[in-house]
């Protein structure tokens, strides 16, 4: 797997301090799940996207908190490193970025 298409409500938009700055968003996919009780939510439904300098100038007024947005990309491998020891983490990085066509449900007919 390389390639990946999904669509989901934006949760939350940062954006480097650099001169050409790029933004992490946090992409929620499926429902947002709730605490029962005293268990930690283990799965959020949501997944971290990198949107890349070069492609956040052309989507900036729609990377904003609450928008259904639909990201086409890839995955990219990215060396980290602590003290010594590095580890590779992999990222999502958004190639393409539409506002999300949100459809109605249909209404019901008689008949």
């Amino acid at each position: 797997m390389n390639l990946f298409v999904t669509t989901g409500k934006v949760r939350s938009v940062h954006i480097s301090d650099r001169d050409e700055p790029s933004a992490l968003i946090l992409l929620q996919y499926g429902p947002e799940r709730e605490r029962q009780g005293n268990r930690a939510v283990e799965f959020i439904n949501a997944v971290p996207v990198r949107i890349p300098a070069f492609r956040l100038s052309k989507v900036r007024d729609i990377l904003v908190e609450g928008a259904e947005i639909e990201v086409h990309g890839r995955l990219q491998g990215v060396l980290k490193g602590v003290m010594a020891d590095g580890f590779i983490v992999t990222e999502l990085v958004a190639e393409r970025v539409f506002a999300a066509q949100v459809f109605d449900a249909p209404e019901k007919t008689e008949g």
